[in-house]
């Protein structure tokens, strides 16, 4: 990585001026420029590091912004990456294995997290393209024999959840209230997930290219039922007795803070979670509303050394985690 510059301001032939930075090696894929730092992809393709200036050193240095996250890159590498500015700031990257990575990057607050995406194909090309109210990210995605140009939902708008789109490779119907729909040949043979009007309805197989609904909707989203897991690191805490580390600790409870939030499952482990819906004084027959605020639950645990929290949805609906609180107690 060079810096090409001039002490006269613009550079010309006699006077431009090339110094190295970084001898790390860049693969082939342009930079991508967030705020005041430049990031890069290392020649090996399997690391991402930061360009910034020091003012000590008087120089170009970085970090290696995978560091937190080196198992998602152990038998991958990134052939296409994009940086969506709006609404969350996030860099995505499309690997040579057709999953896709997202990298939720704050710097001015020091924040960058990881997260991994995949689909019943293979994500080849990804490209962000500014808009007006938010960027939109759009994706070459190989589905069998065909290569399809998707784009992802925008985020839920005005707390309409029948609106929002929660289901993989989906379509949305909007119109007068129907109990089937067609046009559904590109998920023919396929058990699909359907949101109806805001409600959950079972899965259906498609055939023919059309489904049939439990009842008449008029906004229906029907797609690929996913399921989205957050698993936080260990959990360590430091009391009079030194660090937790090694010993042994006990998750009693914990508190969640959500927001626009309609089911969610916690615990300390995927096998067992404890599944809290919303529902409160909602009329019969209509869909329960969304739920911010702080929520604490009961989880069934034994002592560990390595104690975490997961949370789980596996249904088409909104799920917005602001905050993670266990109760611990080290035995």
């Amino acid at each position: 990585e060079w810096e090409l510059a001039s002490s006269e301001g613009a550079f010309t032939a006699k006077s431009a001026k090339v110094t190295p930075q970084s001898y790390r090696g860049s693969a082939a894929l342009r930079a991508l420029v967030v705020g005041n730092i430049l990031l890069h992809v290392a020649r090996s393709g399997r690391e991402v590091r930061d360009l910034k200036y020091d003012f000590g050193a008087d120089s170009y240095g970085g970090t290696d912004r995978t560091i937190l996250a080196a198992h998602l890159f152990e038998e991958r590498r990134i052939t296409s990456w994009t940086y969506q500015p709006s609404p969350d700031s996030i860099i995505w990257a499309a690997c040579d294995d057709g999953s896709l990575l997202g990298m939720t990057f704050q710097p001015e607050h020091e924040v960058y997290a990881w997260h991994r995406h995949h689909t019943d194909g293979k994500f080849l090309c990804v490209c962000s393209v500014p808009g007006n109210d938010a960027d939109t990210l759009f994706a070459v995605v190989r589905r069998g024999d065909r290569h399809c140009l998707e784009v992802l939902a925008p985020r839920m708008r005005n707390q309409d959840v029948a609106s929002s789109v929660h289901l993989d490779c989906a379509m949305q119907y909007r119109g007068a209230a129907v109990t089937s729909l067609s046009g559904l040949e590109h998920l023919e043979g396929r058990k699909v997930g359907i949101l109806a009007d805001g409600a959950v309805q079972a899965e259906r197989e498609v055939k023919g290219g059309k489904i049939t609904l439990d009842g008449p909707a008029s906004v229906v989203t029907v797609g690929l039922p996913y399921t989205a897991d957050l698993e936080t690191m260990p959990v360590e805490v430091a009391g009079e007795g030194g660090s937790s580390v090694g010993r042994k600790k006990y998750i009693s409870a914990v508190n969640v803070l959500f927001r626009d939030t309609v089911t969610a499952k916690i615990g300390c482990s995927f096998s067992r979670l404890e599944e809290k819906p919303w529902r409160t004084v909602e009329p019969y027959g209509s869909p329960p509303g969304l739920y911010s605020g702080a929520h604490r639950v009961t989880v069934p645990e034994r002592a560990r050394n390595m104690a975490g929290v997961c949370v789980r949805s596996d249904a088409p609906l909104p799920m917005t985690i602001l905050a993670i609180m266990p109760e611990v107690e080290v035995k």
